[in-house]
């Protein structure tokens, strides 16, 4: 059964997926709507629900009746969510009555969750004046223990992988760049030929996910250093953090993805390596070299459609 008054107020908290940044593009609810706006502010709503002055504006307009379909209302721009941050919206519409948002009794300890975000319960407001604390028997406006309902609109930018951020990384994906390291400076592995810089990016291009997706620890347990970890030999391996099925299998799937990103890698630079030759050899025929560069330039095209 649908549950309608005024407005929701509830929080968002951002988990923290290894993300530079979560950017929220609009906010879909249902209800009679009308005058519309969605406020939004840093923070959890508990010390924040009653004082106008503490949130941002960032959507107003007005709206035709909806009680069975979601509407969408824009964020223009998108608000800007950091990992391992909460934040919290207001939705409120200016509609007279009782029927201007549908939100929900609250059912569970999380609203909803998945890999990037998790919105939790909040406060109905039961006044069609935002923020104001008296309703309209004469009794406190905000009712606690109410659900969002709706859709959340985000995009994600994703984090590269660098020495420097290595620490934000699922403790599965830390372990295959520490044995990628080993490899490399093993003098009879065939990645040990490949100069540091390759092998830097790699591992910057590959996925957060692909050593199999772990939570990232919420402590700073860096384990081994990584400024310097193709400069050395990797002395240890962080510890495991997952049950011992998982971790291996997890660790099977992202070696063999790391392996054949290696040997793509490697076949592209030998390729390229054939081109230059046969370009800036001393004795190159007019056909060599015309070779060469087209095959510098179809190498140089595939890099661009990636």
């Amino acid at each position: 059964m649908d549950h309608t008054f005024s407005g929701i107020m509830f929080d968002v908290q951002v988990l923290a997926p290894p993300i530079e940044e979560l950017l929220v593009s609009s906010i879909w609810v249902r209800g009679n709507l009308g005058s519309m706006k969605i406020y939004f502010a840093e923070g959890g709503h508990a010390d924040k629900f009653s004082d106008q002055n503490k949130w941002t504006l960032v959507h107003q307009g007005n709206y035709s009746p909806s009680m069975f379909d979601l509407t969408e209302m824009s964020v223009d721009p998108p608000v800007r969510l950091l990992p391992g941050q909460l934040y919290c919206f207001y939705v409120h519409s200016g509609l007279l009555g009782d029927r201007g948002i549908v939100y929900n009794n609250r059912r569970s300890m999380y609203t909803h969750t998945d890999r990037h975000l998790r919105i939790l319960p909040g406060l109905a407001h039961i006044d069609n004046r935002p923020f104001n604390g008296e309703g309209p028997w004469g009794f406190g406006a905000w009712r606690a223990g109410r659900e969002f309902v709706g859709r959340i609109n985000y995009s994600c930018r994703w984090l590269l992988w660098n020495p420097n951020v290595h620490h934000r990384f699922p403790p599965a994906f830390r372990r295959m760049v520490h044995t990628l390291a080993l490899c490399h400076r093993r003098a009879e592995s065939p990645l040990s030929v490949l100069p540091d810089e390759i092998i830097l990016h790699i591992l910057n291009m590959c996925g957060w996910d692909w050593a199999g997706f772990s939570p990232v620890p919420q402590h700073k347990n860096r384990g081994t250093s990584v400024g310097g970890i193709l400069a050395h030999s990797a002395a240890k391996v962080a510890p495991r953090d997952e049950p011992e099925g998982v971790e291996e299998a997890a660790q099977a799937t992202g070696s063999s993805r790391l392996l054949l990103l290696c040997l793509k890698w490697f076949r592209e630079l030998t390729v390229v390596l054939v081109g230059v030759v046969l370009v800036t050899a001393p004795h190159s025929t007019g056909g060599q070299v015309v070779l060469g560069a087209c095959i510098c330039g179809l190498f140089a095209s595939c890099l661009q459609q990636r």
